[in-house]
């Protein structure tokens, strides 16, 4: 994302320093993003999910399991009622207090955070950055691996605010020997005083159903017109996706539909179903391609990804390396082009057992896209967790990847005139279908290099033969703001898979 200045003075790394320790103190390094992707009851089904709430709910997301949770949704809310439905009198009220707060932070009862001018300056700007680039919000939000730690100042800033309303409002209170603990990164919001949740919702201009899985109860705090559901299940917490949140009910239903009658219908060997495999070495690269000596040092990989072998390599191979490179290298401005982009893509898919998908879950399946992309932004091992969802058999993410690739492609070719003469009336048809692979690929390496400021690497591998060629293609004069990033195809007649550059030292 935004890259830090080397030219921070001793204050200001001391501030990050400690920020960053908050961030990753007493957390399950395994989910890290502050809320996860969006995920519909098919979704939650293939994952054995067990609350049973889906009369009431079509989707949930889950929350960050830390002592901060109830914090992180207050901040969640804030901020999608802000850059979603452009509340102002919240965004007001969020400018006016942040002045008049101490913005105290303690861990385990001590006090440990100076610079509080600086913490309030930052916040401050963060917060007219994302109103201002609202497309950015889930990023800025999702992004905590990032210096300026947005996820870390919302919550300092939320828990000095219910500090702030507590201590105006301690007549009221239940139990007001307990304030200070508000201000403790190491304690959590206790849900069962009542009297405190309702004031800070209230003072938040926010409205929060709460809904309990173990006693089937249900709370209401807070008269703001924006409805807000969380789920409690136990000790986690949930957001709480509505009835009619939808266009249409279930959006992966379809994609579940689409796995059963492809991939999930071949008997293949387990290695063989993954869509993407884990890193293999050189020997690995040798033996697959029955290499020579003379073809592996003409190659000059360090191995290779093999990709499942179905209709869909060209796309899989291809989309798993732009997306990493969108979720690893993008900074805000790159992202932003990306997401703009995604907006005005269509997500349409055809198939012999689905004509098209129903227009309206295109819409859905584009945001649970994207909500999946800001959960691996957001996530501890960035790339670990993008691996892992094109490994997993029964992630929808595999499917909405090559939905988003293949739409991405046509969108490009309608556009521009000259890509669809190219391209051909019947391979432009293929460019939607699932498990088809477009007859003209080689227009589609140049529409993507031109497009998308890549440098394309075909590898042309002919094992009988023993020979290999290697074509580039990339686009002559960089008009793009992006800097150019590097993909590597290695193609097989039949197959296609994943080359790995050597790592540059």
């Amino acid at each position: 994302m935004g890259v830090c200045s080397n030219n921070k003075s001793t204050g200001d790394l001391k501030l990050n320093i400690f920020l960053k320790s908050l961030l990753y103190h007493n957390i399950d390094k395994q989910f890290t993003a502050p809320i996860g992707t969006i995920k519909d009851e098919p979704q939650l089904q293939a994952e054995n999910f067990k609350i049973q709430i889906w009369n009431q709910f079509e989707a949930l997301r889950k929350v960050r399991e830390d002592k901060n949770s109830l914090y992180n949704i207050f901040a969640f809310f804030a901020f999608k009622q802000i850059v979603e439905k452009n509340d102002q009198v919240l965004l007001q009220k969020m400018q006016a207090v942040s002045p008049s707060l101490e913005w105290q932070v303690y861990v385990q009862g001590k006090q440990n955070l100076s610079n509080k001018m600086n913490l309030k300056n930052q916040f401050l700007n963060l917060l007219e950055k994302v109103v201002k680039e609202n497309y950015l919000f889930e990023l800025y939000y999702s992004d905590i691996k990032n210096n300026r730690n947005f996820y870390v100042l919302c919550i300092i800033f939320f828990r000095n605010w219910a500090f702030d309303i507590a201590q105006k409002n301690k007549a009221k209170l239940s139990n007001p020997n307990e304030i200070h603990k508000i201000l403790d990164w190491t304690v959590p919001f206790n849900l069962t005083d009542q009297i405190l949740l309702g004031e800070i919702v209230q003072n938040m201009n926010l409205k929060i159903n709460i809904f309990d899985t173990e006693t089937q109860s249900h709370q209401l705090f807070g008269t703001a017109q924006n409805e807000n559901y969380i789920i409690k299940n136990q000790d986690q917490l949930y957001i709480g996706l509505p009835k009619q949140y939808f266009s249409r009910v279930r959006p992966s239903a379809i994609i579940y539909q689409l796995y059963k009658y492809t991939n999930q219908a071949r008997n293949v060997a387990a290695e063989q179903q993954r869509f993407v495999s884990e890193d293999l070495n050189q020997q690995d690269l040798i033996y697959e391609y029955q290499m020579t000596q003379a073809m592996f040092q003409q190659i000059k990989l360090r191995g290779f990804k093999r990709v499942r072998g179905d209709g869909n390599c060209f796309y899989t191979a291809f989309i798993y390396q732009y997306l990493s490179i969108v979720i690893t290298k993008f900074g805000d401005q790159d992202f932003l082009q990306f997401v703009e982009v995604l907006q005005k893509i269509d997500f349409n898919l055809t198939h012999e057992t689905i004509q098209n998908f129903p227009v309206e879950i295109r819409k859905d399946l584009k945001q649970i896209f994207l909500s999946f992309i800001y959960e691996i932004i957001g996530s501890n091992n960035q790339i670990k967790t993008f691996e892992n969802e094109f490994q997993n058999t029964k992630s929808i993410f595999y499917a909405l990847s090559i939905i988003y690739a293949k739409n991405l492609i046509h969108y490009f070719v309608e556009q521009n005139s000259e890509y669809k003469v190219l391209l051909g009336e019947e391979a432009e048809e293929q460019i939607q279908q699932w498990e088809l692979e477009t007859d003209n690929i080689q227009v589609l390496l140049v529409i993507l290099a031109n497009c998308l400021n890549l440098i394309l690497h075909f590898y042309f591998i002919d094992s009988d033969n023993k020979t290999i060629d290697l074509q580039l293609y990339q686009k002559s004069q960089n008009e793009l703001t992006l800097l150019k990033q590097n993909v590597y195809l290695l193609f097989c007649p039949g197959h296609y898979c994943i080359g790995l550059p050597v790592e540059k030292q």
